[in-house]
């Protein structure tokens, strides 16, 4: 095996390959993105 896998399964980190360009297909990014953006507007609102 690899470095970088036996490093990953030692910490038991989980990760799943998608395209850089189609963050589309990371629901779980695209979900936090969004409320974040939801939270936060507020304060950008008025704080600038």
């Amino acid at each position: 095996m690899s470095l970088y896998k036996d490093y990953t399964k030692y910490l038991e980190v989980h990760y799943t390959l998608s395209s850089a360009y189609h963050s589309q297909a990371n629901g779980l990014t695209e979900r936090t993105i969004r409320q974040n953006t939801t939270k936060y507007k507020p304060f950008f609102l008025m704080y600038g």
